[in-house]
């Protein structure tokens, strides 16, 4: 009965498939005793040059890359300003890592004084 209230009331209620918006993310690449793969470099040098190309456009937005390990593993965190911009990148960056072994994508603060976005 509410359902049918809200459907021709033409209230939308919010999905909880939609999409969270994104400021900041981390990209994690990672080694199993052998060094970082050839692909997951790669993958990160992907990213850079898309987060470089958005700095380019005049799209406000920070890296801070971080060496976690000792066989070059690393972390690349990008902030947005914006997180329209956020979003956006992340998606991207996420097609741009999928299926490759050893890196990990997350959204998460870059600055461990900032807290993660609240969850409603």
């Amino acid at each position: 009965m509410l359902l049918l209230l809200i459907l021709l009331s033409g209230v939308s209620t919010p999905s909880s498939n939609a999409p969270r918006p994104v400021k900041s993310f981390a990209v994690y690449v990672l080694s199993r005793g052998s060094g970082v793969p050839s692909k997951a470099r790669e993958a990160l040098r992907k990213v850079r040059a898309l987060v470089e190309k958005d700095q380019k456009r005049g799209i406000g937005v920070t890296i801070e890359t971080t060496r976690i390990g000792i066989e070059g593993e690393t972390r690349m965190c990008i902030d947005y300003k914006k997180a329209a911009d956020g979003t956006r990148a992340y998606d991207r960056v996420r097609a741009i890592v999928k299926g490759i072994d050893l890196v990990n994508l997350v959204a998460e603060p870059c600055s461990k004084n900032e807290k993660p976005e609240e969850k409603s």
